[in-house]
């Protein structure tokens, strides 16, 4: 059976949890899959390769934004310094730049002269990116349950109180990942002063709230085909659905700047 030529995967991995991102591009890459694209809502396009097992390495951009194209290739200094140490840039997003490397006990220029530089970028994605964000989305839930509570049909419509706990879970799920986000910060800079390690989540902890977000997300998609949700709610649905078909739409019209001798791998 012939292999796809691409493939697309959604997974939720915080740009902060660079540790579980280069575990999961290293398995992917065993099975013969290379990112291609990556980043928006969560969605990765892969491009098919031969299977080997590599060293991947991520980088934090620090003066990025949403707004930001990654047509430059991300920092030109530090892709060059990776280069010159054997690693191969495969590509770059708004957030990011993904560098791999055959031997894998290489070591990434991060540990060395851009080591400060790589902990300052987590420390500012932690507290100004993930931490706002998720807390803003807590906030939105947590204003959703309150107009369900006091909406007076709640209690008689079996379809209004299924949605209850989806939204309890939606923010105890944000207000987690905002105090994540927040005690990442404070060990960044711990580290930075102390020398002090990071305590990165593990791939196999991410995957398993993945496979609970997955569940929740079925069930919140059944409770809006029922039509019976708050309009909040409703449009917060709506909108992931529509932003994760746009994002796979996106990642086909899209091509990260890519080292040519990536073609080899």
């Amino acid at each position: 059976m012939r292999k796809k030529a691409k493939k697309h995967c959604w997974i939720y991995i915080p740009e902060y949890e660079v540790r579980a991102f280069e575990t999961y591009m290293e398995e992917m890459a065993a099975k013969g899959w290379y990112p291609e694209y990556g980043g928006m809502m969560n969605t990765y396009r892969f491009r098919s390769g031969e299977p080997k097992k590599c060293r991947f390495c991520v980088i934090l951009l620090s003066n990025s934004s949403i707004f930001d194209s990654a047509d430059g290739g991300g920092s030109p200094e530090l892709r060059r310094e990776f280069e010159e140490n054997g690693w191969t840039f495969l590509c770059a997003d708004n957030i990011r730049m993904i560098f791999c490397s055959e031997d894998t006990a290489a070591i990434p220029p991060t540990v060395g002269i851009y080591e400060d530089q790589f902990y300052n970028a987590l420390g500012k994605r932690a507290l100004y990116s993930a931490f706002p964000s998720n807390l803003m989305l807590t906030a939105l839930f947590l204003f959703d349950l309150v107009l369900l509570a006091k909406s007076p049909y709640t209690f008689s419509s079996v379809q209004s109180l299924s949605v209850i706990p989806l939204l309890l879970y939606a923010i105890c799920f944000f207000f987690t990942e905002a105090c994540l986000a927040f005690f990442l910060y404070l060990s960044v800079k711990k580290k930075l002063k102390r020398g002090t390690e990071i305590k990165y989540r593990k791939l196999s902890t991410l995957r398993r709230m993945n496979l609970v977000n997955n569940i929740g997300f079925v069930a919140a998609l059944l409770v809006f085909l029922s039509g019976n949700l708050q309009p909040m709610t409703f449009f917060m649905i709506a909108a992931s659905i529509l932003g994760i078909a746009i994002a796979m739409l996106y990642s086909e019209s899209f091509r990260s700047p890519m080292n040519p001798d990536l073609r080899r791998l």
